[in-house]
């Protein structure tokens, strides 16, 4: 009845719509029709005085179903009455009708409008992909693996070399984008080999890669998945992270003031103690804008009550695992921009935190970031390869709110 009653009100809402829509006169023809005695006019013209039950619809219909032509068109004629001359009722003529020429005008010329204002384009949205100089870089998965596409780096060889392991998968964006997907879609906590493989393969296929390299992207997962994140927590591990406490993807604004490449410069040489980054701050493409800074951040998982952030770094580093070792990650982190990247991260995690945490604090409440080099990865308990690691500091923090949160916005 409840379903039948909405749908009712839905008809009434479009008949007014219908009768208001004429500019000079509508026509409206009415009468003992097919199937009427369910419609919004049965329920306006041939309401029943009273209703028995909640059923209105079948009260209506029953009623009008009652009725004869004459019964109708009495009732329809009150209606008339009612209305002080605003409604005018007649028989369906049943002959022909005059034909309607609309009158000709003569024809008129159309041009279209000259623009003379301006618009301000102070305002904008940045991302660290659109400041980045390279113009490499993207954010999540929103990218298109199709229409980005690199030509020789698709993994469809129907034999590929596997001697290398995980350094022998693709290169590229396309593969950037499957491993990110992949991450995004799997349980880190799945107990059974063949529930990952199953992931893996599925995953393969979307992006046009063999499944020859199940195998080699099974134990990368194994790796990365089941290394020590922390020296002073051993089982702060991947596998050990349950669904309902990560996130992945999430997608973040925050207002920006206006920012140029020589005011990021200065707040990292005040705060941060790797001093060639200012270096690589010159080659951003920033003119001077304000709006909002957007951003896609890969994972944000909580473990102990703190919460971290993780970035997937598919990067081909070298054909050895002592190619991802800690100095050279730096070196990679710094040249590509990532350090500024999660301090970005950083800021908007910080800034979502403040508003969704009670009592909340960085010091106590933000564990830190990782960026995950899965190449790179080591198997081995005692050795530290493709995983770089920091904690920005609360000072670094508050200098960034300072000279990049617009909070009056």
């Amino acid at each position: 009845i409840l379903t039948q009653n909405e749908t009712l009100a839905e008809n009434l809402r479009l008949l007014y719509v219908a009768l208001t829509r004429a500019k000079n006169r509508v026509y409206l023809v009415w009468g003992r029709i097919k199937d009427a005695e369910t419609s919004a006019l049965a329920y306006l013209f041939h309401h029943p005085d009273e209703i028995k039950g909640q059923d209105l619809l079948y009260a209506v219909a029953s009623r009008f179903k009652s009725m004869r032509d004459e019964d109708v068109f009495r009732e329809l004629e009150g209606l008339c009455q009612k209305a002080e001359g605003s409604i005018r009722l007649v028989k369906m003529p049943l002959g022909q009708g005059e034909i309607y020429h609309p009158s000709i005008k003569g024809a008129e010329e159309l041009s279209c409008r000259a623009f003379s204002g301006k618009i301000k384009k102070e305002r904008e949205v940045l991302s660290f992909s659109s400041m980045v100089a390279s113009g490499t870089h993207y954010l999540g998965h929103r990218v298109d693996p199709e229409k980005d596409f690199e030509p020789g780096q698709s993994g469809e060889e129907t034999d590929p070399d596997l001697s290398s392991g995980i350094f022998s998968f693709p290169k590229g964006k396309k593969a950037g984008l499957f491993f990110h997907e992949l991450f995004e879609h799997l349980d880190f906590t799945l107990p059974e080999p063949d529930q990952t493989r199953t992931v893996v393969e599925k995953k393969l296929g979307e992006y046009g890669f063999v499944p020859n390299f199940s195998g080699i992207v099974c134990e990368m997962l194994q790796n990365v998945l089941t290394a020590p994140l922390s020296s002073e927590d051993m089982t702060l591990k991947l596998s050990n992270i349950k669904n309902h406490h990560k996130l992945n993807e999430m997608e973040f604004y925050f207002p920006l003031k206006k920012i140029s490449s020589d005011r990021l410069k200065t707040i990292f040489l005040k705060h941060f103690d790797i001093r060639n980054i200012p270096e690589y701050i010159d080659k951003l493409q920033i003119a001077p804008a304000k709006g909002f800074m957007r951003g896609f951040i890969d994972l944000i998982f909580r473990w102990d009550d703190r919460f971290y952030l993780v970035d997937w770094k598919s990067n081909y580093l070298g054909n050895r695992i002592e190619d991802y070792e800690e100095s050279k990650l730096a070196l990679i982190m710094n040249k590509e921009l990532y350090i500024l990247q999660y301090h970005i991260y950083i800021l908007a995690l910080d800034q979502y935190l403040k508003y969704r945490l009670p009592e909340y604090r960085y010091e106590r409440h933000i564990g830190g970031i990782y960026y995950i080099f899965l190449r790179g990865v080591s198997p081995e308990p005692d050795t530290d390869y493709g995983i770089f690691r920091d904690k920005p500091s609360l000072a670094l923090i508050e200098a960034l709110k300072e000279g990049l949160l617009d909070l009056k916005t």
